[in-house]
């Protein structure tokens, strides 16, 4: 499964496929992941301006394009700190350092 969107005029390409050699947990690719997700959330901020409710609804519905192995760690986080990611986004007007507030990626 490869993801792609635009963001800001560059094209960002996320490669999302499942390693056989992994058991989903890999810091790499639990990081690359977040950060393809994050980048689909950068465009759709970019192009709306969603309430906290819609705006959680639209994060929610990106865990059912993740891989299966990792669906239920996508629910859990966005359970967890869906809220404190859109205050982030929206108070400070950028994504970035989510994946690592959330503890998925080191830096």
């Amino acid at each position: 499964l490869s993801f792609c969107t635009k963001v800001e005029d560059e094209i960002i390409d996320f490669d999302l496929s499942y390693d056989p050699e992994s058991d989903g947990t890999d810091d790499s690719f639990m990081c690359t992941t977040c950060k393809g997700v994050l980048a689909t959330v950068a465009y759709y901020l970019k192009n709306s301006s969603p309430s906290k409710e819609q705006f959680i609804a639209f994060i929610q519905k990106i865990c059912f394009i993740v891989p299966s192995s990792i669906k239920d760690s996508c629910k859990e986080m966005i359970s967890e700190y869906g809220r404190k990611i859109y205050e982030k986004a929206m108070e400070e007007k950028t994504l970035h350092g989510v994946c690592k507030m959330v503890g998925i990626c080191k830096e």
